[in-house]
């Protein structure tokens, strides 16, 4: 980041940060949906973004919201597979849980089952109320 005169900060034009992981997630997963060549290069690019194995891609909010948003359901088991992958990785848990709730339909009930299945209850804090049953989701 840098500050410009009136003291605002400015990040890089790609950066997740300028653009924000929600809109940039959104815009992402629309690429892949759209297939052809161009959306399985970045289904791929997205895949080494997350596994820390493509040369400028990092992961973020933005990567695991276009996995999970997109109607590819390679994308939601690879995002699956991240997940059980990460359970000693508190960051990468959190960042792959916060995506959740706003997930492709079937994306979301799939992730729920392997949340209950797999006992990662106890890392989905914002999930455990309402998926226990043991009180208020927080909801008004």
């Amino acid at each position: 980041m840098t500050r410009i005169s009136n003291g605002s900060r400015v990040g890089r034009p790609t950066s997740p940060a300028t653009y924000g992981g929600d809109r940039l997630g959104l815009l992402l997963a629309a690429a892949v949906d759209a297939g052809g060549p161009e959306g399985e290069k970045v289904f791929e690019i997205l895949k080494e973004s997350a596994t820390n194995q493509h040369e400028i891609g990092s992961m973020g909010r933005h990567v695991t919201r276009a996995l999970l948003v997109c109607s590819k359901p390679e994308a939601w088991e690879f995002t699956r597979k991240l997940l059980l992958a990460a359970q000693r990785q508190e960051g990468l848990r959190q960042v792959i849980l916060e995506a959740v709730d706003e997930a492709h339909p079937t994306a979301f009930k799939r992730m729920l089952k392997l949340i209950l299945d797999n006992n990662l209850i106890r890392f989905a804090a914002p999930f455990a109320p309402s998926m226990s049953g043991s009180g208020s989701t927080g909801m008004p």
